[in-house]
């Protein structure tokens, strides 16, 4: 069996995610970087202002405000992610096209030398989810324009398809939950056990809709990867590696 741990060993690795909470899917992968990886930065694409899970019921938290982007922070400190940067791409509707998306995710590959970027395009349950590999191909090509250095693409899967794969174990578990706890706006979670919401791993209980829509995701499983890459240059459009240069 071919292993995540193998595949980020000694490599930089970069996270492209569409939203706030994505980077909680990764949280195994992120486990295994902890041990493996030299070091592991993050791009959200959105500000993760359309898409907030129980923002009727999170009174007190300013969800279409900036209080995702605080504690994506947290969260990302926790899950062992050295720096996070955030683009403000439109939230629902993540494309290549996004303005200017693209260029700068470039440019943030070669700030961070980043030599292997997981993505979240194997996933089919949100259109913003499909769009990073995409996202990451087109700045990847463009990077390695610029820097001639290649760059592979990994994209997670719900179902366990990718040929790679990464062991879901207690502490992944424990850690992935206590960083969706610190997701105030998005997730509800208890720290003490409710008896009428559902228990999860890491001493916490879910609302019942939280529960199912972490459910969905391989968080309570081992992650599988399928590669996308490594993308090498191919004739990045000129204005985006003169872009992904400055």
């Amino acid at each position: 069996m071919k292993t995540m741990h193998h595949v980020l060993a000694g490599e930089t690795v970069g996270l492209i995610t569409a939203h706030p909470d994505d980077h909680l899917i990764h949280a195994h992968s992120l486990e295994a970087a902890r041990y493996a990886a030299n070091g592991v930065h993050e791009l959200i694409a959105t500000q993760g202002r359309g898409s907030t899970l129980n923002y009727r019921r999170a009174e007190g938290f300013d969800v279409r405000g900036g209080q995702r982007s605080q504690e994506a922070r947290a969260a990302a400190a926790l899950l062992g992610i050295q720096s996070v940067r955030q683009l403000d791409a439109r939230d629902g509707n993540l494309t290549t096209e996004s303005a200017s998306v693209v260029p700068a995710t470039a440019r943030w590959l070669i700030e961070r030398e980043i030599s292997l970027v997981l993505t979240l395009g194997g996933l089919t349950d949100h259109p913003d989810h499909s769009a990073t590999t995409g996202i990451a191909q087109a700045a990847a090509r463009a990077a390695t324009e610029y820097t001639g250095q290649p760059i592979r693409i990994f994209a997670v899967h719900a179902n366990g398809a990718g040929k790679y794969h990464t062991e879901a174990t207690p502490d992944s578990m424990a850690r992935a939950y206590q960083a969706a706890a610190l997701h105030g706006s998005q997730f509800l979670l208890s720290q003490t056990v409710r008896p009428d919401w559902p228990i999860v791993p890491g001493g916490f209980s879910a609302h019942p809709d939280t529960a199912a829509g972490l459910g969905q995701y391989p968080i309570l499983f081992d992650a599988s990867y399928s590669e996308y890459g490594p993308v090498a240059p191919a004739g990045a459009p000129p204005e985006i590696a003169l872009a992904a240069s400055r």
